[in-house]
């Protein structure tokens, strides 16, 4: 188990993530292939770097799928991202993994962020285990 996390790890951090804005005019530019997403609101850019990141939402899935079921407000299924997707210009940052890693990938991810900001819209959706002195989200 912790070589599958270290590998999924060394994959996140080897890969270059890509960011949309979330809105319908971006759907194009999203790929039909599986992957993990993170729905952020980034205050400022400076320079091509991000300044006041707050992230809203960790997901996975089919990435043109998802990216639909958020921007079209009627089929977001969770309302206080879909209050955040009204009242905010929202950036969709996304990587492309296979189907067989997602699970991984997205639960190391929401492990990770929910340790700095509990919250996270979709981490009630977890259960947490507490292993020795750490709480890991399942």
């Amino acid at each position: 188990m912790k070589k599958l996390i270290k590998n999924n790890m060394n994959f996140i951090n080897k890969k270059n993530w890509k960011k949309i804005k979330l809105n319908l005019v971006s759907t194009q530019m999203t790929p039909k292939k599986s992957g993990v997403y993170v729905i952020l609101d980034v205050k400022k850019w400076v320079q091509n770097i991000p300044i006041g990141i707050e992230i809203i939402y960790i997901g996975k899935g089919n990435l043109r799928r998802r990216f639909l079921d958020h921007v079209s407000i009627v089929r977001e299924h969770n309302f206080k991202l879909a209050n955040n997707i009204i009242n905010k210009k929202l950036e969709f940052w996304f990587l492309e993994t296979g189907a067989e890693v997602m699970d991984e990938v997205e639960t190391l991810l929401i492990d990770e962020v929910s340790e700095f900001d509990p919250t996270l819209t979709n981490i009630l959706k977890r259960k947490k285990l507490k292993i020795g002195d750490h709480s890991h989200v399942r």
